[in-house]
């Protein structure tokens, strides 16, 4: 099963099937969807699909975790605690396999988050290494 991570900024809890929603919201943002799926808008039941494909990968220790704010002292957050501000996911490797036979069976990360908006323009996106970290350490220990 897959932990929840917790470092100074961001808790990564294990996705479940009721943050579809938020989901679909993340990967329909323009500046999500253009590097995950192509710059294609899909629609809910696309996005429901594949959360639960992610969610049955659990048993692996795969699939998909929330990208929650953390906010602290140590750690100021434009966001309030538990704000939902990206996902990250350690998932089998899909369409490269089809490209290169090698990579079949292996497993490749998935990091879009939100930018942050002030006034409604953006100003930054999530620091990845908060992100990258604890994601890449659990994979090279447990997966």
């Amino acid at each position: 099963m897959q932990p929840t991570l917790v470092t100074a900024r961001l808790v990564l809890r294990p996705a479940t099937e009721t943050d579809g929603e938020a989901l679909w919201t993340l990967w329909t943002d323009p500046l999500v969807r253009r590097f995950l799926w192509d710059d294609r808008v899909i629609d809910r039941n696309e996005a429901m699909a594949t959360v639960t494909e992610c969610c049955a990968l659990a048993p692996q220790a795969l699939g998909l975790w929330m990208l929650e704010a953390n906010r602290n002292e140590a750690s100021p957050s434009p966001f309030p605690d538990g704000t939902v501000v990206g996902c990250a996911g350690l998932l089998p490797v899909s369409v490269a396999g089809e490209f290169e036979p090698q990579l079949a069976g292996l497993i490749e990360p998935l990091v879009p988050s939100r930018r942050r908006r002030q006034g409604g323009t953006a100003c930054g996106t999530l620091n990845m290494p908060d992100t990258q970290r604890p994601s890449f350490a659990y994979a090279f220990l447990f997966c």
